[in-house]
């Protein structure tokens, strides 16, 4: 059902970021990993209903102002129903900035929308592989691995944000 409806929740997205400064439409990913989603549902237990992110997509944030703007402008055309921002703090364990917004596509289905500091998401990339490999050695018992992937998912999250953190910061000071 996700894929039938990735370029409904795209259009979206880029509705909602039309004619805002610093917030750039990234991406639109149509499906989970199928091996990652087995794991959710199987291993972790996880309704396949509950799932935020079968259907996820990506904005790029480039100020305070646009964070806010791109906030307020995905409630207004979407319904959302699960709001985490962790765009100023981070994830603890990863230091991963988001704000991620759950929000109704049709009455059966959500998507989950990331606005990421465009530093970081330039390098999400990176970071992922690191941030599966920890939660693959979680899964597999091996806590020790585990702890050492995410202290550099938290390193390579870290220098991003100190670039966006530098502009950032300025940027409330203007």
């Amino acid at each position: 059902q996700a894929k039938d409806h990735a370029q409904q929740f795209e259009d979206g997205l880029k509705a909602a970021t039309r004619g805002i400064a610093g917030a750039r439409f990234d991406a639109v990913r149509a499906a989970k990993d199928p091996e990652r989603l087995d794991e959710k549902v199987n291993e972790e237990g996880q309704p396949i209903h509950t799932i935020p992110d079968i259907l996820a997509g990506r904005i790029s944030i480039d100020s305070p102002e646009a964070h806010v703007r791109t906030a307020d402008s995905i409630r207004k055309h979407f319904n959302v129903v699960r709001d985490v921002d962790e765009f100023a703090k981070g994830d603890p364990e990863t230091g991963y900035r988001v704000h991620k917004m759950q929000v109704k596509v049709t009455p059966e289905l959500s998507a989950e929308a990331h606005l990421v500091p465009r530093e970081v998401l330039e390098a999400n990339d990176k970071q992922h592989d690191v941030y599966e490999d920890a939660r693959d050695a979680e899964v597999e018992g091996k806590d020790a691995l585990a702890k050492r992937k995410n202290k550099h998912a938290k390193s390579i999250n870290a220098a991003a944000l100190a670039a966006f953190r530098r502009w950032y910061d300025s940027s409330w000071r203007r």
